[in-house]
């Protein structure tokens, strides 16, 4: 392995650690309010692309280190999406516990005017 080849491997190591801050980010707050999931897909896209090319051409040090990016974008856009189904369905859990909320706040009030 050349000296150019180990530095290529390094460099895959700043968009894995980007990456996995990322993954960090969503898992902490538990929302993916903040990402694109069609510019997530897109940019995964790419990333198989340019890994069929890798392989193609026989460069392991560029194999390996899009193998890395495969994975943990894969893990990120998995976490995105689960997050991101389950905004859907906690906002609709959201609007209807405010619904029974404001119903039950409305009955008190009409009983409290002696309506």
């Amino acid at each position: 392995m050349t000296t150019l080849d180990r530095r290529t491997l390094l460099s895959y190591i700043a968009p894995n650690v980007d990456i996995l801050f990322q993954i960090q980010r969503i898992y902490q707050t538990k929302s993916s309010r903040d990402l694109s999931l069609i510019g997530m897909s897109i940019r995964y896209a790419a990333i198989v692309i340019i890994m069929l090319k890798f392989i193609s051409i026989s460069d392991a040090p560029l194999i390996i280190g899009q193998w890395l990016i495969l994975l943990t974008f894969s893990t990120y856009i998995a976490l995105a999406m689960y997050y991101f189904a389950n905004r859907r369905v906690r906002g609709r859990r959201n609007q209807a516990k405010g619904g029974a909320a404001r119903a039950a706040g409305t009955q008190a009030l009409n009983r409290w005017q002696g309506d």
